[in-house]
């Protein structure tokens, strides 16, 4: 769900959700890049599904943030938009934790990305680390062998 306002331009859209932080330079000149820049007051209802993502991927791009969440950000695009959208996602990204989550490994390379396949348990093991280390916890809880069987010890 790309949470864009329906009966809104592009513009609209960006200011609703930027707020103070809505500038209209940055935002034409991303919206440009990202193939978007001809649409004028097009209602967001009448976009296809690629210029939907599009805006949605340049909102999240302009927010402004020290760590940037995607999912899926490539969903749906052609490969001229794709490698657009790669481009702006590496140069909007620079000095930012970016987390992205795909099943395409070509978006990964796109991306230049290093891929951690099991960061959700890499970030538990901190987590629940953190907290022994702070008593905050006793103990940590017994692994399920069968979770991973990657790491199993055959």
């Amino acid at each position: 769900e790309d949470r864009l306002l329906p009966g809104m331009d592009a513009e609209g859209n960006l200011r609703f959700a930027l707020g103070a932080a809505y500038d209209g330079g940055k935002a034409a000149e991303l919206l440009g890049a990202l193939g978007l820049g001809d649409v004028g007051g097009k209602a967001v209802r009448d976009y296809s599904g690629g210029m939907r993502r599009r805006l949605a991927l340049a909102r999240a791009l302009l927010f402004p943030c020290d760590i940037l969440l995607l999912d899926e950000p490539f969903t749906g695009l052609d490969p001229e938009n794709r490698r657009r959208a790669a481009e702006r996602v590496r140069r909007s990204g620079a000095g930012k934790i970016v987390f992205v989550v795909t099943h395409e490994a070509s978006d990964a390379e796109a991306l230049e990305a290093e891929i951690r396949k099991n960061a959700y348990k890499l970030m538990t093991r901190q987590s629940l680390a953190a907290a022994k280390a702070a008593g905050r916890m006793s103990e940590e809880p017994e692994e399920d062998a069968a979770a991973d069987p990657a790491e199993s010890e055959d």
